[in-house]
Order: structure tokens, then C-alpha cells, then sequence
């Protein structure tokens, strides 16, 4: 039905108010009449048909009246409280009525918010009307879960927020494991075979219970971890959790300032020679110096990774790489390749191989002493795009390495197509080998079969005298390791560039 302004009721209404006094008067000039005639038996019938006619008239439209006024309190109720996709509350109906619910349960009750993952895929692959389709499927399923004084609302999007009774964790996690089973049972993409999968963060409400807000921001902190999960996605808050944001929220908030602090200093690893020992590249690796302290690199390149600031950061070390380069270069130093890696942000970014060249240039480097290292799953995860961009970097001279291989995937659909200057051996994948034939076979095959690519193998992680050993007489290249040296400071490792002396215990 077509939505009646406040205008428009208003002047149905003045109609209505008119209308019934005119009616009213009619009425009783009628009935006057009706009585005055009476004794004489001169009753005019048609003038009494006429006012119990408008009298009715008058009724009708007073229930007309008042049936818009139900409608406009039922609309204005829906657009409060009722979420228009499924039918079910919105988030403002569980804000509003929280105490009154959480009351209900007598205050022993668990906030949990339900993200259905990667709902995006389901838009991109099978289009809106799909997507909405499984959010009220959700919602059905839901509706059916919930028990007495319970209840849900659909919060915002793909999101979900339920309000239900707790009693202690092991049976409440038997619960979200069942509902996690029957929303992938469930709900589809109707004409296909996708399945859905979901989340859920759980923050068990405390007696007395703290603000809305704060339950809900803490049962977003739990979320954000039950993403990371791989099978039953479902995880209780945790006070760790709480440190854990509220430490990245501090990086977030002093990493720009940070950097142009020159707050965050580049460290080169030696990579050595096998067989000699000598000096033959580096990798740059980041420590940040804060003032408070030094923040390790797997503290901060997570969070870099997930707000894009890594894509500012990986382009200060390597203009810092180049900046050293130039230095020792105007020094009369004997250069050696330097690797900086990067994150698989830049293989979207179609600036990076341009910036790149501009930062060779403007410090007069050849392009050959700077050398890209990509980890093995951001490349697997993005082939083709993999292969453009390393494609154009080798077309202007720039070295390329593949990180971590044997980490991961380990795809020879990837050596078979790519091309690489180096590959690196995780040291995951080197580990345990001493005491294991079958291990060392593995090992040796695949080095063998590296260089029969023509590719320089280059040993991550390499720490004892027989690690050095096995891998020389295997045929590895080079190695990198502290049996040959922890990361150095520019100025100590210009120190040993001047040198020029093996490296190693």
C-alpha cells in the first residue's frame, strides 16, 4: 500500500472531523423532526432513511480513521524495530530492549555475533537476489533456534547478533557447534553447491552485566579470531583478545607517524657462499624502534597486512635499500645483491613495478643489486597475476626470488610456468632431516631438480655444522643462517663488505 504522508492524513482527518458535525446536526434535526411529527403520524420516512444512512456514513469513515492510524503505528513499529530483508528484529530492537531481554534469561546469558564468511563470493559468484536468499535462510533457521526469552536480530549486512541463556561453556559450545552444523546443512545457494560457512564470536555476560557496547565490542573481538579458524569457527572472548586489539589499535594509531620518524630501521641478513663462505647478497629485514621498546616484525607486519600500511612500509625499506646501495656504491665497495620482500598486496597494485624503477633511478642503482622476494603462497594464490608482474620486473633487470618454497604448497605447476632467479628453501622444510634417509631424499630431489632449472637455491635457517654440511654436498648454493651470521646493522654490514672475509663459526 502506497505510504500516506502526515499532510495528507491531516486533511483526511479535518474531512472526517467536518463531515461528522454536519452528519451529527443532520442527525438531529432529523430525529427532531422525526419527533414532532410522530403524534401526528406525519413521519417523512425518507428524511429518517437519510440521517440513519449518514449516521453509518459517519461510522465508516470514523473506522477508516482509525485503521490509517493503526497502519501509520504498525509502519512506524516495522521501521523501528523489524528488519525489512527477513522479517526479523533489527539492531535497534536489540539495543533498546537488551535489559529487557538479558532480564528474562535472570542475567545468565551469552552475546554472540554470527558472520556468515566470505558472504561477498556468494554476491560476486550468483548476484544479489541469491545472497538475500541466504540471509532469510539464515534468518529461518535462527527464528527456529532460539528458545523461550531468547532472541536475534539481523545487526547489519551478513552479520547476525544473538541473545541467548548460558549455563556453563562446554554445554553452550556443544550448542554453537550444532547451529554451525545446521546453517551449513541448511542454507545454500539455492541452484548451486555452494555451501555456506560462518562465525561465531561468544561473549558469556557477566553478573551484573556490563553496557550493550562493550558486550558487543568484546563478542567482536572473539569473531575476529573464530575467522581465523579453520573447522568449527566459534570462539569465546578472552581478555588476551581484548590486549591483543587494543595493542594493534595503538600500531595502527602511531605507525604513520612512526615511519616518518625513520622510527622503523632496515637489518640485512648475510647470505653466504656454501663452499666458501664469502659474502654474496643479503636479505633487509625491519625492526621498529619505539620509544617504549622494540616490537618484533610478527607483531606488526600482521597487522601492516591486514590495514594496507605494509604497502608504505615494504617501500621504505627498499628505497632505504637503495639509499645503502648508493652510499657503498660512491664508497668503491664491492656490491652484492640486496632482497627485499614483498607483500602480495603489490601484485594488485599496478604502481609497484614503477616505483620500483623510479627508486633505482633516483639513486642511480642497476636494477640487478635489488632483488624481489614473493612467498610461495602469494604467489600460488594469484598466478596469473604472479606471472605479469614478474614478467615485467625481470623485462627491467630486477632479480626474483620465491620465499619460503616447501612451506606451503610447493606447486610445480608454479616452477613450470614462472621463472625465477633464486628459490629459497624454508627452513621448515630443512628440518629433521638428520636422523631421516627419507627426508634427506626429498631434500636432495628437490635441489636437484631446482638447478636443473638453471635457479640459484638458496637455504633459509641455517644453524649447525651439519645442516652446512648436508646441504653443500647436496649442491645447495646459498645459505643463510645464523652459523653464519645474525642480521647486522647497515654500518656492520658495510663493515664486512670492506672485509671481505668468510663468514661462519
Amino acid at each position: 500500500m502506497k505510504r500516506i504522508s502526515y499532510r495528507s492524513f491531516f486533511i483526511l482527518f479535518c474531512i472526517a472531523f467536518v463531515a461528522l458535525v454536519a452528519g451529527a446536526v443532520y442527525c438531529g434535526l432529523s430525529l427532531r423532526e422525526l419527533l414532532k411529527n410522530y403524534a401526528t403520524a406525519d413521519v417523512q420516512w425518507p428524511l429518517v432513511a437519510c440521517g440513519i444512512l449518514c449516521a453509518l456514513a459517519i461510522g465508516a469513515l470514523i473506522f477508516f480513521v482509525w485503521l490509517l492510524y493503526r497502519m501509520g503505528q504498525e509502519r512506524l513499529y516495522r521501521t523501528a524495530y523489524v528488519d525489512p530483508l527477513t522479517g526479523s528484529h533489527n539492531f535497534h530492537s536489540m539495543y533498546t530492549r537488551f535489559e529487557e531481554h538479558l532480564t528474562a534469561l535472570n542475567g545468565k546469558a551469552a552475546l554472540v555475533v554470527l558472520n556468515v564468511v566470505k558472504f561477498k563470493v556468494i554476491n560476486d559468484l550468483h548476484g544479489y537476489q541469491r545472497g538475500n536468499e541466504v540471509l532469510q535462510q539464515v534468518a529461518q533457521v535462527l527464528e527456529h533456534f532460539v528458545a523461550e526469552n531468547e532472541t536475534f536480530c539481523r545487526m547489519s549486512a551478513d552479520n547476525f547478533l544473538l541473545l541467548l541463556s548460558f549455563e556453563n561453556k562446554n554445554d553452550f559450545a556443544q550448542r554453537m557447534m550444532k547451529l554451525i552444523t545446521q546453517l551449513r546443512r541448511e542454507c545454500s545457494a539455492e541452484e548451486t553447491r555452494l555451501m555456506i560457512d560462518v562465525a561465531l564470536g561468544i561473549y558469556e555476560l557477566p553478573t551484573p552485566a556490563v553496557p550493550f557496547y562493550i558486550a558487543l565490542d568484546r563478542a567482536h573481538f572473539a569473531l575476529e579470531k573464530a575467522k581465523t579458524l579453520s573447522l568449527h569457527k566459534y570462539q569465546f572472548f578472552a581478555e588476551e583478545d581484548r590486549s591483543r586489539v587494543v595493542a594493534e589499535q595503538q600500531m595502527e594509531n602511531t605507525m604513520h607517524r612512526a615511519l616518518s620518524n625513520r622510527e622503523f630501521e632496515v637489518y640485512l641478513q648475510p647470505k653466504c657462499d656454501f663452499k666458501t663462505g664469502h659474502l654474496r647478497g643479503a636479505e633487509a629485514l625491519v625492526r621498529w624502534n619505539k620509544t617504549d621498546g622494540i616490537v618484533r616484525p610478527d607483531e606488526f607486519i600482521p597487522v601492516f597486512e591486514k590495514n594496507g600500511f605494509i604497502l608504505q612500509l615494504d617501500m621504505f625499506i627498499f628505497e632505504e635499500v637503495a639509499r645503502l646501495l648508493q652510499q657503498w656504491q660512491e664508497k668503491g665497495l664491492s656490491l652484492v645483491p640486496i632482497a627485499v620482500n614483498f607483500s602480495r598486496l603489490h601484485l594488485n597494485d599496478d604502481r609497484f613495478v614503477p616505483q620500483m624503477r623510479r627508486v633505482a633511478s633516483s639513486y642511480n642503482v642497476a636494477t640487478h643489486l635489488l632483488e624481489v622476494e614473493l612467498t610461495e603462497s602469494v604467489i600460488f594464490n594469484n598466478l596469473q597475476r604472479a606471472q605479469s608482474v614478474l614478467n615485467n620486473l625481470h623485462r627491467y633487470g630486477f632479480s626474483v626470488a620465491m620465499d619460503d618454497f616447501g612451506a606451503g604448497y610447493s606447486s610445480l605447476n608454479v616452477l613450470k610456468n614462472l621463472h625465477f632467479d633464486s628459490i629459497k628453501l624454508d627452513k621448515e622444510f630443512l628440518g629433521g632431516f638428520q636422523d631421516n634417509p627419507y627426508a634427506q631424499n626429498v631434500i636432495e630431489g628437490t635441489v636437484k631438480m631446482i638447478k636443473k632449472l638453471n635457479v640459484q637455491v638458496v637455504a633459509e635457517g641455517v644453524e649447525t655444522r651439519e645442516q652446512v654440511d648436508f646441504l653443500k654436498q647436496i649442491g645447495c648454493d646459498i645459505a643463510q643462517g645464523y652459523f653464519f651470521s645474525r642480521p647486522l646493522k647497515a654500518d656492520a654490514f658495510e663493515q664486512a663488505l670492506k672485509e671481505n672475509v668468510p663468514l661462519g663459526k
